[in-house]
């Protein structure tokens, strides 16, 4: 027996489905595209909006000195915040930088002196005698200690390499974050708002 044809109103719900599941996997893909495009900024977005959270007692006070110009004490919190963050970490890196130079300039040079072990040294528990007899031959021929330590000095510069980009890319990360935080901050009535609507429709 041949299998009767579907009716009109059969092939509008195929239809309507066919569309629906179409619809469905686009808004899929789009919110998968949104979610890959977003997720480096993901971090810096979270720790903006704790960031804001943190310093708005603060901004709320310098709002009220200002006369109420919520752009004006968002930019002020926001560059004091970056004056916090920036100067201490340019101080530092640059305090690093000149001593590692220094360093290798001693080295090169051969002015670099290491005094002889103090004589208690080789009397510490278990790690004394290995110390002082790495200490006292740097301090007699420091160049046969580098070469005897240089194995451990590049996988440790491996590693301080790999901590300074990581340092590096995290100090950025909260750059961003900051200018995230004052963004929310000059918002922060409509962003109320917004999370209040929110959390209505979602618990009522």
């Amino acid at each position: 027996m041949a299998n009767p044809e579907p009716s009109i109103s059969d092939r509008v719900a195929i239809n309507r489905t066919v569309e629906a599941v179409i619809r469905i996997a686009v808004i899929a893909g789009l919110i998968g595209w949104c979610f890959v495009i977003a997720r480096p900024f993901l971090v810096p977005i979270i720790w903006g909006a704790i960031i804001a959270v943190t310093v708005f007692h603060v901004y709320e006070r310098l709002e009220v000195g200002l006369g109420g110009r919520r752009s004006l004490a968002a930019a002020v919190v926001t560059l004091f915040m970056l004056v916090l963050l920036v100067v201490p970490s340019v101080l530092l890196g640059d305090s690093l930088v000149s001593g590692a130079s220094k360093l290798m300039a001693s080295f090169k040079s051969g002015d670099l002196s290491i005094p002889p072990p103090p004589d208690n040294v080789a009397r510490w528990p278990l790690i004394g005698e290995p110390i002082a007899r790495a200490w006292t031959l740097a301090s007699e021929d420091t160049g046969a200690a580098l070469r005897q330590v240089s194995p451990l000095l590049k996988r440790f510069g491996t590693w301080l390499l790999n901590a300074a980009e990581g340092a590096g890319i995290a100090l950025l990360q909260f750059v961003l974050a900051i200018f995230i935080s004052g963004a929310f901050l000059a918002n922060s009535e409509a962003a109320g708002r917004m999370t209040q609507a929110v959390a209505r429709r979602l618990a009522g």
